[in-house]
C-alpha cells in the first residue's frame, strides 16, 4: 500500500489539548551534585490510612460497586464497597488468627484479581505487610533463583496464589516449611488451605484493635524492584507514602478533568 493509500492524515484527525495538574517545581542541588525537584503546590490533606477511605464509601455509599471483574465465561463478579469491606474485615480477621506480622508478612504470588484486592486491604486492616510478587519470578523463570532469593530476604508466613496448576512448581521449590499456602482456584495436590476459609472468618473487635494501632508510619506493603541490574531489591511502602502518592494522582486527575 503506497503512502496516504487507506491512510488517515494526522492534520485530519480530531485533537484536543490535555490539560495535566500543576508542574511547578523547584530545583536545587546539593553539593554532591545530587538534583532535588520538589513541587511548589502542597498535596493537602488526605487519610493517615489507605482503609478510611474504603470505610467513608462502605457507610455512604454502600451498593455502589467498587470492584469488578469478569470471570472465564465472561460474566463480571463484582462486590460492592459494604461487600468488599466485609470481606477485607473478614480475611483480616483470619492473618490475625494466625499471628503474622512483619518477620512473617505475605506474599502474593500471582496478578491482580478480586481475591488479591481483598488481601491487600485485609492486610491494610490487620496492620500486617505483604508483597505483591511479578509473576514472572514464578511463571517465566525456569531456576527460581530471583524468587528464591526474595522468599529468603521476605520469610512469609503466608503465600497466597489464584491456582495451583501455574504456581506449583515455583511453590515446590521456593516454599518455607513452615509458610501456610492460600489459593483461591482448585489446590489439586497442594496441601494448601481454600482461601473461602479465609473469606468465611468472621470479623471480631480484634480487626478493630490492629487496625486502631496502624499509623502512617506502619509499612502497609513492600515492592520489590525489577533485579534488572542484579537481584531485586525490597522497599518498604508505609501507609504515609501510598496515601501521598494517591493524593499526588488526585491532584492530577482533577486538574486534568477541570
Amino acid at each position: 500500500m503506497g503512502r496516504g493509500e487507506g491512510m488517515t492524515s494526522p492534520a485530519s484527525v480530531a485533537q484536543r489539548d490535555v490539560r495535566f495538574g500543576p508542574r511547578d517545581v523547584t530545583m536545587t542541588r546539593d553539593e554532591h551534585g545530587v538534583i532535588y525537584v520538589r513541587p511548589v503546590h502542597p498535596l493537602g490533606k488526605y487519610p493517615a490510612k489507605l482503609t478510611e477511605k474504603l470505610d467513608h464509601w462502605a457507610q455512604h455509599t454502600p451498593d455502589r460497586v467498587f470492584i469488578a471483574q469478569r470471570d472465564a465465561s465472561g460474566d463480571w463478579r463484582q462486590l460492592t464497597y459494604a461487600q468488599f469491606r466485609t470481606s477485607a474485615r473478614n480475611v483480616a480477621q483470619a492473618l490475625l488468627n494466625r499471628n503474622l506480622s512483619s518477620e512473617r508478612p505475605i506474599a502474593i504470588l500471582s496478578g491482580n484479581d478480586l481475591e488479591h484486592a481483598v488481601l491487600g486491604f485485609a492486610a491494610y486492616y490487620a496492620g500486617i505487610p505483604y508483597a505483591p510478587i511479578s509473576t514472572a519470578y514464578s511463571l517465566v523463570s525456569s531456576d527460581f533463583g530471583k524468587l528464591r532469593y526474595i522468599f529468603d530476604l521476605l520469610t512469609p508466613g503466608l503465600i497466597f496464589v489464584s491456582e495451583a496448576a501455574a504456581f506449583r512448581h515455583a511453590l515446590k521449590a521456593v516454599k518455607p516449611p513452615d509458610a501456610e499456602v492460600v489459593i483461591s482456584g482448585d489446590p489439586e495436590e497442594l496441601q494448601a488451605t481454600p482461601y473461602a476459609a479465609l473469606a468465611a472468618t468472621k470479623a471480631t473487635a480484634e480487626v478493630d484493635r490492629a487496625h486502631d494501632l496502624v499509623t502512617p508510619d506502619t509499612v502497609a506493603k513492600i515492592l520489590f524492584t525489577s533485579g534488572s541490574t542484579g537481584t531485586p531489591k525490597g522497599v518498604e511502602n508505609t501507609q504515609r507514602m501510598l496515601r501521598k502518592s494517591s493524593a499526588a494522582c488526585l491532584i492530577g486527575w482533577t486538574m486534568n478533568h477541570r
